[in-house]
């Protein structure tokens, strides 16, 4: 089913995908059993299977076989995601935004995960705003997996333009872990919990 102009415009052999929105899954061919809704929602998609973009550009870059099973909703959540995104779910208003490649991440909250760009940067839960969105704008450079961060801004908060590497953290509460840009296996509980800490690892706070 497509509805909007171009939308389904190149399919020739797909089955059960469903289109809404102008340049929805603009460029599949044989894809099956996606769904796009909103504008350019999955523009790129051309032989992936079973996933799911709602929202104005919402998984617009994706085109690789290892990206099938992605969720993406929310104004242009997962918008840069091309490759590699296998069952990652993104949810809120630019959620995992400049994200490019990664696995098994779950980002819930505007903004979460915003930068996690590294096909290293995989297993990782961030819920809340920002949460996790700490790191360089060249977002291929952060490298942080399986972390968990719960809460406004947990672990969200490093310097702009600096690395984000950190790995085997568990931050939960409003700022926990703020900071944190390369430190590892900590553990951070409650509001602030653990704020000013960059490198630090191995922590109970």
């Amino acid at each position: 089913t497509f509805v909007g102009s171009h939308s389904g415009y190149q399919l020739t052999g797909g089955s059960n995908n469903t289109a809404l929105g102008r340049s929805s899954l603009v460029s599949i061919t044989s894809g099956t059993a996606n769904v796009a809704v909103g504008v350019s929602a999955g523009g790129t998609l051309t032989t992936q299977d079973e996933m799911v973009f709602i929202g104005y550009q919402a998984g617009a870059a994706v085109n690789n076989d290892n990206s099938d099973g992605m969720v993406a909703i929310g104004y242009q959540a997962g918008q840069a995601a091309t490759q590699n995104q296998q069952y990652s779910v993104f949810v809120g208003k630019q959620s995992g935004h400049n994200v490019t490649t990664g696995t098994h991440n779950t980002y819930l909250g505007y903004y979460a995960g915003a930068l996690l760009g590294h096909a290293d940067a995989d297993n990782n839960v961030f819920v809340g705003a920002a949460a996790g969105a700490s790191g360089d704008y060249t977002t291929a450079n952060n490298t942080s997996n399986n972390n968990v961060g719960i809460g406004k801004s947990a672990m969200g908060g490093g310097t702009a333009d600096t690395v984000f590497e950190a790995d085997n953290n568990v931050a939960i509460g409003y700022e926990s872990l703020k900071s944190i840009l390369s430190g590892g296996n900590n553990v951070a509980v409650g509001s602030g919990a653990g704020i000013a800490m960059t490198d630090n690892a191995s922590n109970v706070a």
